[in-house]
């Protein structure tokens, strides 16, 4: 799994605040993962059932 962020702006605020909130997306990135990880192995339902 792996995630992209785009951020769209040409101004020099712009270019600034991405630069200064870099570690904030990436720490909400690995947040959001860690929270797509657990919901994934604590899902157990068997969608196989039915398909023979």
């Amino acid at each position: 799994i792996s995630s992209t962020t785009t951020v769209m702006g040409n101004g020099i605020v712009s270019k600034s605040m991405s630069a200064l909130m870099s570690g904030t997306f990436k720490a909400q990135e690995e947040t959001n993962l860690a929270n797509l990880k657990k919901t994934i192995e604590s899902n157990s339902k068997d969608y196989m059932t039915g398909l023979d």
